[in-house]
């Protein structure tokens, strides 16, 4: 007796079909450890049993319901009943619109390559986003079906999301030599790394085939990791230091807009974020911790709009007027504080406490600023 297949879909990369194995009803709720050891096991049954992958040409396959499939790339692994197409998204539209993409950019690459007298009036992706904008019909038979509007809305805000995140002007620094790229962007260097990895695969074709469609499949987050974990590569902001920085390396003007003092502030916050619990309000943000003795701590920091350098000021100013008496004596006028303080009223709390404080500020301050800042205190 035949058993009924079920249309599922699996996207375009390759995928493992397993039949005659069950999954435990628990896999969903084992432990990190544990799955990773039931996949090892999964892939060493899958290399014995000579179970070859495969993949779909339109993102589709015709399954029993009981197979297992395991898709190597994401590690997703369940039932083929598991597999229901997401009800806020159209695998199939998507497919449509990434197959007919792909193609356009190929075209405009192609058109850029021939070096023709005249110029594209923007790169092959923004050209292939905007023939991908166009697009009313499935283009790959006559009279397609009509393409689900504010699916295609969805998938172009996304795409252009994820182009503007790889074209973003970025200062790209080698983190094994201390120089700096030529490259200025993500996408730009994706690219010269992606290059390298195949130049030195050219000796050995299945090789070069295999990485180079494995390329093909790298979302946005894997470009980003290949660059920055495989070469080692940090995609800084364009801030005027790193700036500095890239033109004196490279005795080349930078030809992008700097960043903006913003950063800055957010680096700080961020670094603060390491030693305190930071809870942002409207006029500002408060910075809570304790004493090793277990004494709360909350320092207050206001937004200044009209100076991104304020709430830096304003954690020195901090460090420099703290006096760990007047601190003890603020905390026991707070009556909720008073029964605490036949604990932890200790003078050496605080001034340990203070000591850590200024350690705080070497990590998260800049030093030159610093430095200025002790002088004009001193004054």
């Amino acid at each position: 007796m035949r058993e009924d297949k079920t249309e599922i879909f699996i996207g375009e990369h390759d995928v493992y079909l397993i039949r005659g194995l069950d999954l435990d009803v628990e896999f969903d709720y084992i432990s990190d450890e544990e799955r990773t050891n039931a996949i090892l096991e999964l892939e060493e049954y899958i290399q014995e049993q000579d179970i070859e992958p495969v993949q779909s040409d339109n993102g589709y396959i015709n399954v029993h319901e009981d197979t297992i499939i395991y898709d190597v790339k994401d590690g997703g692994l369940g039932y083929a009943s598991s597999f229901e197409n997401n009800p806020t998204r159209d695998p199939r539209t998507e497919h449509v619109l990434g197959t007919f993409y792909d193609n356009c950019f190929a075209f405009w690459n192609r058109e850029q390559d021939k070096g023709s007298s005249f110029e594209l009036a923007n790169t092959p992706e923004r050209l292939a986003m905007h023939d991908a904008s166009l697009l009313e019909r499935d283009p790959a038979m006559m009279n397609g079906e009509l393409i689900d509007k504010d699916i295609k809305l969805t998938w172009l805000k996304e795409k252009e999301e994820e182009l503007d995140v790889l074209e973003k002007p970025t200062v790209v620094l080698d983190k094994q030599t201390g120089g700096y790229s030529i490259h200025t962007n993500l996408k730009e260097m994706f690219e010269a790394c992606k290059q390298n990895t195949l130049d030195n695969l050219a000796a050995w074709e299945d090789e070069y085939n295999a990485q180079l469609k494995a390329f093909e499949q790298f979302s946005l987050e894997d470009k980003n990791a290949f660059v920055t974990d495989n070469y080692e590569y940090a995609l800084l902001e364009p801030t005027q230091e790193n700036v500095k920085d890239w033109e004196n390396f490279h005795y080349t003007n930078w030809q992008y807009d700097i960043a903006a003092s913003e950063p800055s502030e957010a680096r700080f916050l961020e670094k603060l974020e390491n030693h305190f619990i930071v809870h942002e309000h409207e006029e500002g943000y408060e910075l809570e911790t304790w004493t090793d003795g277990g004494v709360n701590m909350i320092i207050t920091l206001h937004k200044d709009h009209h100076d991104s350098a304020a709430l830096e000021d304003q954690f020195k100013q901090y460090v420099h007027d703290f006096i760990a008496g007047d601190e003890i004596r603020n905390h026991q006028e707070d009556a909720s504080c008073m029964q605490d303080f036949r604990f932890h009223e200790n003078i050496h709390d605080f001034e340990a406490f203070h000591n850590r404080l200024k350690d705080i500020q070497k990590d998260v301050c800049s030093e030159g600023k610093q430095q200025s800042n002790e002088k004009d205190m001193e004054m």
